[in-house]
């Protein structure tokens, strides 16, 4: 049984396909709404799909960034390491 979480956004876009066709709704035979219904919800389905599929591509671009971020992090850390140990070297040197 449809919800009306699914019927709403279903009929709201048939609705609006209607007003930006130009074409009244109670013109249409019971057909013709079926089939509009039909077409609006399968497109919308589509549309979802195609949506979770950029979100997942997202989510993985994010993961890749934030994979860069830690390497970025790691290769700083041990320049700094390296830093570190070369004033140390420096100040040894020029103690002596």
């Amino acid at each position: 049984m449809l919800t009306i979480k699914v019927v709403v956004p279903i009929a709201l876009a048939f609705a609006i396909v209607c007003v930006n066709s130009g074409v009244r709704a109670r013109d249409l035979t019971q057909d013709e709404l079926q089939e509009g219904l039909l077409a609006v919800a399968e497109n919308l389905v589509k549309f979802e799909r195609k949506t979770k599929d950029e979100i997942k591509g997202l989510r993985t671009d994010v993961n890749q960034v934030e994979e860069f971020n830690e390497e970025i992090q790691k290769a700083i850390a041990e320049d700094a390491e390296e830093s570190g140990e070369e004033r140390r070297r420096r100040k040894r040197r020029h103690a002596l």
